[in-house]
């Protein structure tokens, strides 16, 4: 074993030991290779699905300039006889190629999500993207490709892997191999005795071509993509496919908020704090009015609380790989809110992980996303952000509440939004000049107050957090204020329909968690924090699972870290006139994060605006069509 592969080696061994920053944040720009698994299985006709996930990181290494591009035979080669090698050695028998498995690997032209989608390898190179899922084509993954040429087996899996720095095929397939095979998932598929069948493809960059579907732009990236297949795989008796349509999601349908998890008292099923590094997968389908199936995505407030040290959480679809992102941060003793939209896991659950510490958790459902995307009820129509309400100047009628006060907020008919044929808003609420360590909850308006909370704050703070919620009585919402006294302001950016309003847009497409922004490393943007008063213009469309076009919205979680002082952001369209409104407050040197639904602007790009200097992060949570 060379000096340089010693050295790879005990990175890989060593990266796992790392402790990541209150937000998390890739290592760097030698960061190198990133592998995760999926697994079906099942007999014919009746499949079955065990999904592994698993994931490493390396430091990679840097070469000479790649000459020459595309996929390699050379690569594709070696990863065969890489693969059959340990099968061998483990007395199993020999993989053949298959034709079919192969060209899908690699390349074969796939209709089904109502664009054309090339292969595995090469659509993840040339759109910029790391995922089992396809990009841009909601759930669609390796298995409805399978299904549309025909090929009948009784069980199937793929491995995907990348790796950038080498641009010599036999290094990249050496290194790409022993990830594989350090990876108990992907080690799994390859050792596993009932696969007869194999396809393999790749993907490199050209030249000063740069990849960035690991988080930041990268040369010298190879990609590759392994398809198994067991039983008696046999060929398409007719030429001619049927594409697998795409599956459409997203129609949300709200809620009156209803807690489904407090690790305080083991609601949900959850008792005590999350530990350190911890993840606990929380059943979300089938509770707090949530249906037990057709369920894409939930939106939900959550709330970390008794915190034993600075940290944050990251919240995603319960058997994937944990991503680059956080939904919410706190200090220690600290307690914090956020709303987060995210995609359900095929088990119905999402995982949630903690960083650092022992803190407690809460979760309050606020809606759901369905998996079909007929029907008119739920679809979201985004508005420039406006000022419905802010208790300071009496913008909306409302005063400043006292402790245990309330008052009833009318959004219909108001900023943007219709008078009628209205279920939900979506709104930001910023509690300002708090008295007292407290909470605000928003419901709707003629019906019981919840066991929830929106907004939770401390004495002498500004703390926003968005609102996805069910409108009451005459159009409008209560916002109850739990101690202390308070100004509320209220920001309105968009609403969804209820049946009467006739609609084929305004769906939402969940992804998972992607990072397309980090001012911190450069990621999509500046590589030095924003300056106050300063604007930055961020490239949305094309970019974290959301498609180069057909987006005319995006759920983002945008946060704030090392601000310089206290300030706000504010994000909207680009090309359009920033308004009256704010997403995210923050006071200075605090790490602060808010949910943002925000339309695409000109070129598909959001501009953010910083009151103060401060570094931006944004991780995408889906798309509106």
């Amino acid at each position: 074993m060379s000096d340089l592969e010693k050295l790879h080696r005990h990175f890989l061994r060593e990266i796992s030991k790392v402790v990541t920053a209150i937000v998390p944040k890739p290592a760097g720009m030698t960061a190198g290779v990133t592998t995760s698994e999926e697994m079906w299985q099942g007999r014919i006709g009746r499949a079955r699905r065990v999904a592994i996930v698993a994931a490493a990181v390396a430091i990679a290494t840097f070469f000479v300039p790649l000459e020459r591009a595309s996929a390699d035979v050379t690569f594709n080669q070696r990863m065969l006889e890489l693969v059959n090698e340990e099968r061998r050695a483990a007395g199993l028998v020999q993989l053949v190629a298959d034709p079919t498995l192969s060209a899908n690997a690699e390349d074969a032209p796939y209709s089904g999500c109502g664009f054309t989608v090339l292969g595995r390898a090469k659509d993840m190179g040339e759109r910029n993207y790391f995922s089992h899922t396809i990009l841009g084509c909601l759930t669609q993954s390796v298995f409805n490709i399978l299904q549309s040429t025909g090929l009948v087996y009784s069980g199937a899996a793929e491995n995907i892997a990348w790796m950038n720095g080498s641009t010599d095929p036999l290094v990249a397939a050496e290194n790409l191999h022993g990830q594989l095979m350090g990876s108990s998932g992907h080690r799994a598929n390859i050792l596993n005795p009932n696969f007869t069948k194999i396809g393999i493809g790749s993907w490199r960059t050209v030249g000063d071509q740069t990849w960035s579907g690991g988080g930041f732009p990268l040369t010298r990236v190879f990609i590759a993509a392994q398809i198994f297949a067991g039983g008696a795989v046999s060929a398409p008796t007719t030429t001619s496919t049927t594409a697998v349509p795409a599956t459409v999601a997203g129609r949300y349908t709200p809620l009156t908020p209803a807690r489904i998890l407090d690790t305080r008292d083991g609601t949900g099923g959850v008792g005590g704090a999350t530990p350190s590094g911890g993840t606990v997968d929380v059943q979300v389908t089938g509770r707090g009015g949530i249906p037990a199936t057709d369920v894409a995505a939930v939106a939900m407030t959550v709330t970390a609380t008794q915190p034993s040290t600075g940290g944050y959480l990251t919240m995603f679809p319960s058997g994937t790989a944990r991503p680059l992102a956080a939904n919410l941060n706190f200090a220690a003793g600290e307690t914090v809110s956020n709303l987060v939209v995210v995609k359900v896991g095929p088990n119905g659950k999402i995982g949630m992980y903690n960083a650092n510490g022992a803190t407690h958790v809460v979760i309050d459902v606020a809606g759901w996303y369905s998996g079909t995307g007929t029907g008119n009820a739920g679809r979201l129509q985004t508005t420039v952000p406006s000022r419905i309400l802010d208790t300071r100047d009496g913008t909306g009628g409302g005063v400043r509440l006292g402790p245990g006060a309330s008052l009833d907020l009318q959004v219909s008919g108001r900023g943007g939004v219709p008078a009628s044929g209205v279920q939900a808003g979506v709104v930001n609420v910023i509690a300002t000049g708090t008295t007292a360590t407290g909470y605000l909850t928003v419901y709707p308006t003629g019906e019981a107050r919840p066991l929830a909370a929106n907004v939770t704050f401390v004495a002498n703070s500004t703390v926003a957090s968005r609102a996805m919620v069910k409108l009451g009585a005459g159009g409008k919402v209560t916002i109850f204020n739990g101690a202390g006294s308070t100004d509320v302001i209220v920001d309105v950016s968009g609403w969804y329909s209820d049946a009467s309003t006739a609609g084929t847009l305004g769906v939402l497409a969940p992804v998972t968690p992607a990072r397309i922004l980090d001012t911190r490393n450069g990621t999509g943007g500046p590589s030095s924090p924003v300056s106050s008063s300063g604007t930055v213009e961020v490239q949305v469309a094309g970019r974290g699972g959301v498609p180069a076009s057909g987006a005319r919205a995006v759920v983002l979680n945008a946060t704030v870290t090392q601000p310089a002082a206290g300030g706000y952001l504010t994000i909207f369209p680009t090309g359009t006139a920033r308004p009256l409104a704010s997403d995210l407050n923050f006071a200075g040197g605090e790490t602060q994060a808010n949910l943002v639904v925000v339309q695409l602007g000109t070129g598909g790009k959001v501009t953010l605006f910083a009151a103060a200097g401060t570094h931006v992060i944004f991780d995408v949570a889906g798309w509106i069509s």
